[in-house]
């Protein structure tokens, strides 16, 4: 509700940036639970941004790509994304083999870093008006 409220009348790009800010808590609190074990409440947390994250790039990221999109090339920009986005679907892959090379540490503190380049990125997309 609350992304679809800042989507409708604010504008997609905070969606974005808002989710992107989402992204990077998860791993800071699984890196911070794995120094001293935190309440069950407090690592619960780390789901809903997940949950949080998921959501919000969803209705942010395609709502920003029909905005930006020429209304006469929507279709293509649509079909062109979706091509794009397909190999993210082997990042949970990817993810497994990290973790049996490495640790579960070293793939939150990669994942952490990675989501400060998405809000880095996010904070850069440019503003539309509406």
């Amino acid at each position: 509700i609350l992304w679809a409220y800042l989507s409708n009348r604010i504008n997609n790009r905070l969606v974005l940036l808002l989710s992107a800010v989402c992204s990077v808590l998860p791993p800071v609190i699984a890196l911070i639970n794995s120094l001293f074990p935190l309440p069950l409440v407090l690592y619960a947390l780390a789901f809903f941004f997940l949950g949080a994250t998921n959501s919000g790039v969803f209705i942010g990221f395609f709502n920003y790509l029909l905005e930006i999109a020429p209304e006469e090339k929507r279709p293509l920009y649509v079909g062109f994304i979706h091509t794009v986005i397909f190999p993210t679907f082997l990042l949970s892959t990817l993810g497994g083999v990290i973790i049996q090379a490495t640790s579960f540490n070293f793939l939150f503190a990669l994942t952490l870093i990675l989501g400060l380049v998405a809000v880095f990125l996010a904070y850069r997309l440019l503003k539309v008006k509406k």
